[in-house]
């Protein structure tokens, strides 16, 4: 997801939006029709201000937080859009090429273009989870 985040809700503009019940339903929904948790490869990535805060039974956090999803890269704080864009788009590249969740957000946090706000991003995934590509692509 690529937006914003404003007290518990997901703004996906045109005046709508979705809040943390909701996103865990579309969760479930994404974890059945790929098979369910066993089978289930997700990672979910959040470039939302402010993505990984909310109550602890109530957060995007939380919502992650169930079998068939792997983990969770939430931003810690408000970020400003084209470099919440940038970040993942570069981080998607790194998965693309087979790179682990830990060496992308390592390298992106070390990188000069996205220090220091890089280190607003909180990964709550393993960091040595690594996606295998299915017909030439991850």
């Amino acid at each position: 997801f690529f937006g914003h985040q404003q007290n518990g809700e997901l703004i996906l503009g045109g005046g709508n939006s979705i809040d943390v019940t909701r996103f865990k339903i579309l969760l479930d929904e994404l974890i059945r029709e790929s098979g369910g948790p066993t089978e289930s490869t997700g990672l979910v990535f959040m470039s939302a201000c402010d993505g990984a805060h909310g109550d602890s039974d109530y957060s995007f956090i939380s919502a992650a937080d169930r079998a068939g999803i792997l983990g969770l890269i939430a931003t810690e704080s408000a970020v400003p859009r084209n470099f919440a864009a940038k970040f993942a788009i570069r981080f998607m590249g790194l998965i693309e090429d087979g790179v682990s969740v830990g060496e992308a957000m390592t390298q992106l946090r070390r990188s000069s273009e996205f220090f220091p706000l890089s280190l607003l991003y909180g990964c709550y995934a393993q960091p040595g989870l690594r996606f295998i590509p299915m017909n030439g692509r991850a």
